[in-house]
C-alpha cells in the first residue's frame, strides 16, 4: 500500500477459492477510482485430481480447474468490478486465472504446455504489452512532469 500512489501498474491477487470477495472488490475498485492500471490475478486456479492406478495405489495429480469454471470466475470478477466503479468499461479490466504451482510442475518436455495452460503465459504477454506500450509512454512523461513541477 505504501507504493500504490507511485505505481504504474497494480497487480491485485484474489484466491480462486473465493474470487471477488466484497473486501477485495472494494479495494480493487478504490484503486481503479484512483486511475490506477489494475491487473487482477485469480490465483490457485488448480485442483487435485485423485485416482487409483492399476496397482490399487491412490495417485494424486495437480490439474487446472476447468475452462468453464475459470471463465465464470473471470466474468464474475470483471462484472462485479464494473458495478463497483460506475462508468468503468469491463473490457478495460485485465483479469487472469492462473496457477503458479501447475505452471512450475512437470518435466522439461511439458513445461511450455503447462506454462500456457496455467494462465501464466497470458499474464506474461499482458505484462510485456504494457511494458512496451504504456511503460515507454510513462517513462517519457516523467521528466516532463518533473520539469513542470519544478517550474511551478
Amino acid at each position: 500500500k505504501d507504493y500504490v500512489d507511485s505505481a504504474d501498474l497494480v497487480i491485485f491477487l484474489s484466491n480462486s477459492e473465493s474470487p471477488g470477495r466484497r473486501s477485495d472488490l472494494e479495494e480493487a475498485a478504490g484503486l481503479l477510482r484512483k486511475g490506477k492500471n489494475l491487473m487482477l490475478l485469480i490465483t490457485g486456479s488448480d485442483t487435485t485430481d485423485v485416482d487409483v492406478d492399476d496397482d490399487g495405489e491412490v495417485v494424486e495429480k495437480l490439474i487446472m480447474k476447468g475452462d468453464s469454471e475459470r471463465l465464470q470466475q473471470i466474468d464474475y470478477v470483471t462484472q462485479a468490478l464494473g458495478k463497483e466503479v460506475v462508468g468503468l468499461v469491463p473490457d478495460g479490466i485485465k483479469v487472469h486465472s492462473i496457477s503458479a504451482c501447475y505452471g512450475e510442475e512437470g518435466g522439461a518436455e511439458e513445461q511450455a504446455e503447462r506454462w500456457r495452460d496455467s494462465g501464466l503465459a497470458g499474464f506474461a504477454e499482458d505484462i510485456e504489452r504494457l511494458a512496451r506500450a504504456e511503460g515507454l509512454q510513462i517513462k517519457r512523461q516523467v521528466p516532463l512532469k518533473s520539469l513542470q513541477t519544478f517550474c511551478r
